[in-house]
This record gives structure tokens, sequence and C-alpha cells, in this order.
């Protein structure tokens, strides 16, 4: 027998849906990763005792699409969204965390 989500889970995968949709109107939909099979890699910075699942994370490659990002998510965000940028990695990458 399955358990139905918690309202919380609900929320957070709606919440998921709607910033990925408006990821993808800024980055190719291949830069925008925001399911949690995907985001499993990105929910720790090195730091394995503190682990939060990133609502997304996106590759952007210009200074403009990084702007853009930032922008939409401070427009639509939940009251508790933030961009912080993946520390350790090479490219220029970005998780939208909870919190």
């Amino acid at each position: 027998m399955t358990t139905p989500p918690t309202t919380d889970s609900a929320h957070r995968r709606q919440a998921q849906r709607a910033l990925a949709e408006a990821l993808r109107a800024i980055l190719p939909a291949e830069a925008v990763l925001a399911t949690d099979e995907t985001l499993h890699p990105y929910e720790c910075d090195g730091l394995s005792a503190y682990r939060e699942l990133p609502l997304a994370v996106v590759l952007p490659e210009t200074v403009e699409q990084v702007q853009a990002i930032r922008n939409s998510v401070m427009r639509a965000r939940s009251r508790s969204s933030r961009v912080a940028p993946a520390p350790g990695c090479q490219a220029a990458l970005c998780r939208i965390l909870t919190g």
C-alpha cells in the first residue's frame, strides 16, 4: 500500500513544476534539472551532515542568464526560495533552495 503524499511534498512538487516552467523560459530544457532523481547529486555541498534537496538546479552559460534566473526566482519566489551557487563546481551552476 502506498501512502498519499503529504501536503508538504505535494506543495513542493507544485512549486518545483512552476519553478521549472519559469526557468525553461530562460534556459534550454536540458539546462534545468527539476526532478528529485536529477537533483540528488546536488543535495549537499561537501558537508554531507547538512543535506537539502534543491527545488531545481540550473546550468546557465551567460551572465545574462544568471541575472534572468535570479530575477525570475525573486519575482516568483514562494517567500522561501533562494538562489545559491553550487560550491566546488567548475561550471556555472546554481541551486534553487527552499528555506
